[in-house]
Formats: C-alpha cells, structure tokens, sequence
C-alpha cells in the first residue's frame, strides 16, 4: 500500500519565488500541494483551513512576518513548519530565529533556480527536509504528550565542575534559548554547544542567542581556552573537542550517527579530558547522536541532564540517551537551568520550580 503524498502549504510574499515552489512540490511523486498565501496572516488562515502536513514559510513578509505566523499557527494548529529563507540580513535572520525559537522545526535556504550552480544541491537539502520534518509525530508549542518518568537523581557532590557540554537536534533552539536565558552570566564553568542546524545558519543563531540571554556566546575556535560564563557552538561541518589541555580543539574528524558536529563526539572528548568533572546536557531532536557520548559520560560519574520527552518536538534522541546512561536525570526545560545552578554550586532563587 503506497503512502499519501505529503501536503505542502507554501507561504511566501514573492509571486516570483511562490510559482517556482509551486512547480518544484508539484514535481515530486511523494509531494502535494495543499496551498498557497501571500503573507503570513493569509498563511495562518490557509493552515487552519487546510491542516497541511508541512508547511514552507517565508520569514519576511508584509501584513504578518514569518515569526508572528508561525507563533498562531503553533497556537491554534500545531504544525510541521520548515523556515525558507534566501537573506542573511540581519532583520530576516532574527525573525528566522524567533520563528525556530516560536516552534518551527528547521531552517534552510531558498533553493536557486535552475542554471545556478547550486540549483540541484539546494533542491536536495529542500526536499530531504521536508521529507525528515514530515516523519516527527507530534510538533507543539506547549506539549502535553506523556512523560517518561524520570531516574532518581545522582547523588549531590561538592562543586567541582569545569565544563557543561549540551547537545540539541530537531526543536532545540528554542530550548537552548529558553535554558541560556536562566543561566547567569557569571555562570562558573564554560558551556559547549553542539545544534544540528542547516549549513550557513548557525552564526546567525548563535548572534542571535548572544542578543537574547546573560551568558557571552560565541563561535568555537581552535585554541580558545573556554572561559566561565560563555558559551561556544561548534561552527558548521567542524567537530567540537578539546586539547589536552583543555582548549576547544576543531577538527574534520569523520561524522558520527552521520552528523559532523556531532554531539556524541562533544561529549566523547569532555569524557575524556574532563573525566567526571563535565556536565552533559542531551536536548530535544531526531535520531541517536548524543547517547554514546551521555553513556561514556555516565562511565565518568558525571550528570547527565536529559530533556523530558513530553516537552520535545522530536522525543527520540532523548529517549536514546536515557537507554544509555540509566542515570540520568529527566527534567522539562524550565528546570534545566535551575538544576545547572545548584549542580556548580550557583545560588537558585525560590521563584524557581
């Protein structure tokens, strides 16, 4: 029995760009058109309407952006929503960036129309895109599927941390913003930051976050000694690591669970040169990448953090992780950065849960 074709709704305010996705959904046996609108308010009623499998939204567009769309449909429909961006403006990369952090599930450039030398490539991570996207069970903007319950924490020890290692896939800048937001920006130990994200977006992310939270965040450089209080990505196809003593160390080494940065290989290289003294943190996504990398830090005694399923916009690589490391900790997003303060040993305030 062959599967429904996936049923795009495309949101652009170009007529030029929205006829050329039009013939490219309607080129593809395993896609079908379910729309089209002009501006994000026209693109929130359209969803409504026709409650589509995948939707394509431009970030800036008159009448209603791309951001304040996503954030209603999320609200009132919650759907698959892929942002289709072709500026690296800074004003249509942070409304981009609200957009992932208001629920959308990925970002990728505008594919190039044909003659352009990366017409077929861009076409390709398009579709893979929206192929993946369309696999994720249940996308929320507030969740309310059921928990998995969580492992007794480990127990307490003096603190002695000297680093917090976090990995995040499908759903995770939202949650990376929203935990980077309750760290203080004298935070005492350093935190790496793996997020599988299209190529060509991270540095916008990362500026971004910078703009939006206390901690100073910043791209990883080979040789950067990690200082407290900042916060390093690892950069597009570089894997994330550490010298032997102790600086970031990027390297071409191969990709792992196929990804390159790889969160497993992030939390590898924290094992191994921070021992028992590394925090992981293994958020939101698709796929395995980080349960390695948590089971060869729980070999370390150290705490593993795992982002509780029920939140997730993708629960299986959190899912992977608690199979591997069985000490791990299970905790929603608000409690995350809480639990991140009391484990360095950081005054929590009462008003936190």
């Amino acid at each position: 029995m062959s599967r429904r074709p996936i049923r795009i709704l495309i949101v652009e305010d170009s007529a030029a760009v929205r006829e050329f996705l039009t013939q490219v959904v309607a080129g593809e046996p395993d896609f079908a058109l379910a729309g089209v609108a002009e501006d994000g308010a026209a693109g929130v009623a359209a969803a409504v309407d026709t409650l589509p499998d995948v939707i394509l939204m431009d970030a800036n567009m008159p009448v209603m952006d791309g951001f304040r769309a996503t954030r209603q449909i999320m609200e009132r429909c919650p759907t698959r929503i892929i942002i289709v961006t072709a500026s690296f403006e800074p004003s249509d990369m942070r409304i981009s960036m609200q957009s992932l952090e208001a629920g959308a599930l990925a970002i990728v450039e505008k594919p190039w129309g044909p003659g352009h030398r990366d017409h077929e490539r861009s076409l390709r991570r398009l579709f893979e895109t929206i192929r993946t996207m369309s696999e994720v069970e249940v996308v929320r903007r507030w969740p309310a599927r059921e928990t998995v319950p969580a492992p007794a924490p480990a127990p307490s020890r003096p603190p002695g941390y000297r680093m917090v290692v976090m990995g995040a896939s499908t759903g995770g800048p939202r949650v990376l913003a929203q935990i980077l937001r309750d760290l203080p920006h004298d935070l005492r130990t350093p935190v790496c930051v793996v997020q599988h994200i299209s190529p060509g977006f991270i540095e916008a992310f990362v500026s971004w976050l910078n703009d939006e939270c206390p901690l100073t965040v910043e791209m990883a450089k080979t040789g950067l000694r990690a200082r407290s209080g900042h916060v390093y990505f690892a950069p597009d196809d570089m894997q994330l690591g550490f010298a032997e003593t102790g600086e970031l160390r990027l390297t071409r080494d191969p990709p792992v669970c196929g990804f390159r940065p790889s969160i497993s290989h992030l939390f590898g290289a924290a094992a191994e040169i921070w021992a028992g003294a590394a925090i992981g943190v293994l958020l939101t996504g698709m796929g395995r990448d980080g349960a390695e990398g948590c089971r060869r830090l729980s070999q370390q005694s150290a705490p593993i953090i795992v982002q509780e399923p029920a939140s997730c916009a993708v629960a299986s690589m959190p899912l992977a992780a608690v199979a591997a490391a069985k000490s791990s900790l299970v905790l929603p997003p608000d409690r995350i950065g809480a639990e991140l303060r009391r484990l360095v040993g950081m005054e929590v305030d009462h008003a936190d849960p």
